[in-house]
């Protein structure tokens, strides 16, 4: 490989890395208790129209990932949250689709830990969430 090329390289890793880095500094950040053991969901991503239907499913990728722990980026079901104010307020009366997130620690382990994943939904709208793990 000639040094340009290895150069270009650098520099292509280098700017993946800037960008990372960004959407990580930027996530919301959001606390977490699981109990050691246990496999919890941290999160969850729908995207409901206003007459409750699936509007699609967010794509979900992990930015980092845990360091004393496994987690699952999967599809399930589970009931919305939308604030009483909200026009889809009715759907939380209802199982919809969505993309869940779940934790698992590592047998016997106590202590901290950290994952951060990053959502885009099919409008459009992204979000970056960090989820700062206590594991007890």
């Amino acid at each position: 490989m000639s040094l340009m090329r290895i150069v270009r390289w650098i520099v292509l890793a280098l700017a993946v890395v800037g960008c990372v880095d960004s959407r990580i500094q930027n996530a919301t950040v959001a606390n977490r208790t699981v109990p050691a053991g246990t496999t919890q969901r941290l999160t969850y991503y729908s995207y409901l129209n206003p007459d409750c239907s699936v509007g699609g499913l967010a794509d979900v990728r992990a930015l980092s990932s845990p360091s004393h722990g496994t987690f699952i980026i999967a599809q399930g079901e589970g009931f919305s949250n939308y604030p009483s104010t909200n026009q889809r307020y009715d759907c939380n009366k209802q199982r919809t689709r969505m993309i869940e997130v779940n934790y698992t620690p590592k047998a016997g382990y106590r202590g901290p830990d950290e994952l951060v994943v990053h959502a885009i939904y099919p409008g459009g709208t992204t979000v970056t969430n960090r989820f700062v793990i206590k594991v007890d």
